[in-house]
């Protein structure tokens, strides 16, 4: 290999003396170069530090921004936190929600409370309606008709008329409906562990803290908990009635019944919050950053 390198020294030598003329002649060639064009490198010199400068402004602009505004984004953090708490805890599971939303208890009144109205006396009649009466918050109007027909409205003045014979009793003509198998279930009475909880999601779905995502679900998760009594248990309460009427007419007495099996009957057609009571979860959990490594 050597002996090859040696036999091309002559070539090697011109290869040193080239690169030495490159040297001393380079220089004076940038010289020339710079006199030539001295106006455009002043110009692209002026273009370059303004462009740093104005790089620079940008950034300090938008470090002085983040600055300024990271008070207000941390106490909104601090707002959606303590709201996300409180989704977390309302719906832990499907059981949970189920539980807080007493669907249970609300069949039970709503089974007792239409058969009263209708008329009906049971044994034990005292312990049951002030059971009821002490559970029931309120009602859901569901009924096909924009007006509640067992509303009275009272006059501002009173009226010294004799009140007309004609007067319909509204309890006596659901009870002959119900007999030719006409039920139109109009009111849905709730109690007050259920009015609790609802009122506490309708919160959370307000709140103006609350993320859009989780909106959407709360607002889904809502919507299910009214179909499931205006219109699912409406259904159910329907169909018990006509069933009851029929077990009297046929047995010429009043048949024994269990709620237990109303309920079932409930259960199976509502609608159960398992997926969307998950996608809250899932997506609270996301949002707070809860199963994140600490870094």
């Amino acid at each position: 290999m050597f002996q090859r390198i040696w036999k091309n020294k002559k070539w090697i030598f011109l290869g040193i003396c080239i690169v030495i003329v490159v040297l001393l002649v380079k220089p004076i060639l940038i010289i020339e170069f710079i006199k030539a064009n001295i106006a455009w490198i002043k110009d692209f010199g002026m273009f370059l530090f303004a462009g740093i400068g104005a790089v620079v402004t940008i950034l300090a602009y938008r470090r002085a921004r983040t600055t300024i505004l990271q008070p207000i984004r941390n106490e909104v953090i601090k707002k959606q936190s303590e709201i996300l708490c409180d989704v977390l805890h309302l719906c832990q599971s499907p059981i949970k929600i189920d539980t807080s939303l007493d669907y249970l208890k609300i069949v039970r009144i709503n089974v007792l409370q239409h058969l009263r109205e209708l008329g009906f006396i049971f044994n034990n009649r005292e312990e049951f309606y002030s059971d009821i009466d002490k559970n029931i918050s309120g009602f859901i109007y569901c009924g096909d008709s924009s007006q509640i027909n067992d509303f009275k409205i009272i006059s501002t003045f009173n009226s010294d008329k004799q009140k007309s014979d004609e007067a319909i009793d509204l309890g006596k003509k659901k009870y002959e409906d119900a007999k030719t198998g006409i039920v139109h279930v109009e009111r849905i009475y709730v109690t007050k562990l259920y009015f609790e909880c609802f009122e506490k999601l309708q919160n959370l779905l307000i709140n103006p803290f609350m993320p859009s995502m989780l909106q959407t679900h709360l607002g889904q998760l809502l919507k299910d908990i009214e179909d499931n009594l205006c219109i699912h248990l409406k259904i159910e309460l329907e169909i018990f009635i006509k069933d009851y009427f029929k077990k009297i007419s046929h047995e010429k007495e009043y048949p024994n019944f269990n709620i237990v099996g109303v309920f079932n009957a409930y259960n199976h057609r509502r609608i159960h919050h398992n997926l969307i009571i998950e996608s809250l979860n899932d997506e609270t959990r996301k949002y707070l950053r809860i199963d994140e490594p600490w870094e």
